[in-house]
C-alpha cells in the first residue's frame, strides 16, 4: 500500500526565504544577483499594486518572478494586471513559481513564463 502524496501547506514566506537561501554567494544557483520586494507596506508603502515578490539577475538575463505558496495560492488582481501590461508593454514576462525546483528550472531555462490571461 503506497502513502497518500503530502500537502506541502507551507506559507509562501518559506519558499521565498528557502529561493533566498539559494540565492546567496556560495548558494546552489550562484553566481546570481537576488533583488525580493517586502509587500507588507500595503497601500501607500510605496510598492506598486502587482509589484512582483523578486527580481533575478542571472548570466546577464532579469527574470521578474512572483511566488505562490505551493498548495495552489494564486495571483491577485493587481498581480495579473501588472504581469500582462509587463508583457505586452514592456516584452518582459513574469514567472510563477510554487517551489524550489520550479526556481531551479527558472534558473536554468526550463519554466515557461506565465500567461494564463490569454
Amino acid at each position: 500500500m503506497t502513502s497518500p502524496a503530502r500537502r506541502d501547506d507551507r506559507p509562501e514566506s518559506a519558499l521565498t526565504a528557502n529561493i533566498r537561501e539559494m540565492c546567496r554567494p556560495g548558494g546552489l544557483l550562484a553566481p546570481c544577483h537576488l533583488e525580493w520586494i517586502s509587500q507588507r507596506g500595503g497601500r501607500g508603502s510605496g510598492t506598486s499594486e502587482g509589484a512582483p515578490d523578486l527580481i533575478l539577475h542571472r548570466r546577464g538575463v532579469t527574470h521578474i518572478v512572483e511566488c505562490k505558496r505551493p498548495d495552489g495560492g494564486r495571483l491577485s488582481r493587481a498581480q495579473i494586471i501588472a504581469a500582462r501590461l509587463r508583457w505586452e508593454d514592456g516584452g518582459v514576462p513574469t514567472y510563477v513559481v510554487a517551489s524550489e525546483q520550479e526556481f531551479a528550472d527558472l534558473c536554468c531555462g526550463r519554466l515557461a513564463p506565465w500567461r494564463d490571461w490569454e
